[in-house]
């Protein structure tokens, strides 16, 4: 590793990612609203805002079952499938270092998976999946998972 891992809270790679981030968005800021009048900025924040509502909604109707309120929108950008790529790739980029500090944590609270024997390799998948959507912040799943781990692990004996 080129950097030094024992660096202070505000240089860890997260919040550099983070803050490298924010330059990028100043910058299209800048850039995207140089020369344009009042009503042009604001015209530009609206159809921005409208991109941002579409890609949740294009990710909220694959985790959950919903309205077709902008399935037309969707279907637009299905046709400019590098567009659509790069929104999905963006948004997910951004949640995902915005969450680095939750996953860290997460992982610091749990303890060592030690055991006097060690549990068969179906269930110890089980076990790694529960503790990944817990690190994840997927209590839910983390439950279930676990669950099913402990119903593999029983039906050895």
């Amino acid at each position: 590793m080129g950097r030094n891992v024992m660096a202070d809270r505000e240089r860890r790679l997260s919040r550099e990612v983070q803050t490298y981030i924010e330059v990028l968005d100043e910058e299209d800021a800048r850039e995207g609203s140089r020369g344009l009048s009042a009503q042009e900025r604001e015209g530009q924040a609206g159809a921005r805002a409208l991109v941002e509502a579409t890609v949740d909604d294009i990710i909220a109707s694959r985790e959950t079952i919903t309205d077709n309120q902008l399935a037309l929108l969707e279907n637009r950008l299905q046709s400019e499938p590098d567009l659509l790529e790069a929104l999905l790739d963006d948004r997910f980029t951004r949640d995902v270092i915005a969450n680095v500090s939750g996953y860290v944590s997460r992982t610091l609270r749990l303890s060592r998976l030690e055991a006097s024997r060690i549990p068969s390799k179906a269930t110890n998948v089980y076990v790694r999946e529960a503790m990944r959507t817990y690190i994840l912040g997927l209590p839910q799943a983390s439950v279930a998972l676990s669950r099913a781990a402990l119903e593999q692990d029983s039906r050895r004996y």
